[in-house]
């Protein structure tokens, strides 16, 4: 994945695939992974789903699973398990390998975004599932119920989140955009979903849009914000009262 810089979602071991694992999960039992299948998980972060692949495939399948830093990777413990320490734009890749490939929140921080879409739709056997999630991150607003809001403050913030996340050159209406990347690539039995989902204050998700560090720092000397601005966004993400659609 891109650098934790790069991203509207800081890094919080673990806290990100609390939220996602289980609609995640959902999907790769419809897909029927299943005993004997070879899996390459990218970008698999704090590695929940590249265990849950593990048990699924058995000691009958592989997993591979990689991503730019491994540590915590390295502590699952599985048989037929291989973490590889891999850059998804700029290492190869095989082709005609896999049974399933799956990146979730990767591709939107690339440039390449669809090059490497190429690369991962070439990775697969003839037959095989690519199932990408990506987010549409012009869709962040707040929700109508909010209540005792500025809403001009949050609007603000989001836009210049997104501003400076297209500066990066990330494409913020990948997740949107995934199934014409799809047909571009000759894939067959296509199918796109797309949820929203209403994120309170005070609560996880809310807690992991905070926007700290190196990202608060580009935005401030961008002039997209000021530290007051996002000193603000930040308290009021800890209210109940705040809600927004994500």
């Amino acid at each position: 994945m891109g650098s934790a810089g790069n991203t509207v979602i800081e890094e919080r071991p673990g806290a990100f695939e609390r939220e996602r694992d289980a609609a995640t999960i959902r999907y790769l039992d419809e897909i029927g992974v299943s005993s004997g299948w070879r899996c390459l998980e990218v970008g698999g972060g704090a590695g929940t789903i590249a265990e849950w692949l593990c048990q699924q495939v058995g000691t009958a399948g592989h997993v591979v699973v990689t991503d730019l830093d491994t540590r915590l990777l390295e502590a699952i413990d599985s048989p037929n398990i291989e973490v590889r320490r891999h850059d998804i734009v700029n290492d190869d890749l095989e082709t005609d390998r896999y049974d399933l490939v799956h990146a979730r929140y990767v591709l939107l921080h690339l440039k390449e975004g669809e090059v490497v879409l190429k690369k991962l739709a070439d990775s697969l056997k003839p037959g095989g599932w690519l199932f990408i999630e990506d987010p549409d991150l012009d869709e962040m607003m707040c929700d109508a119920a909010t209540e005792d809001i500025d809403r001009a403050l949050i609007d603000r913030h989001f836009g210049a989140v997104r501003q400076m996340m297209s500066n990066f050159g990330m494409d913020m209406k990948f997740g949107s955009n995934t199934l014409k990347a799809f047909k571009d690539n000759n894939l067959e039995s296509l199918r796109s979903e797309s949820s929203t989902q209403v994120v309170f204050g005070g609560s996880r998700l809310a807690e992991l849009i905070r926007t700290s560090g190196e990202m608060k720092d580009r935005l401030i000397s961008a002039g997209l914000v000021t530290g007051e601005d996002i000193d603000e966004f930040t308290k009021r993400t800890s209210k109940p009262t705040f809600l927004f659609r994500s």
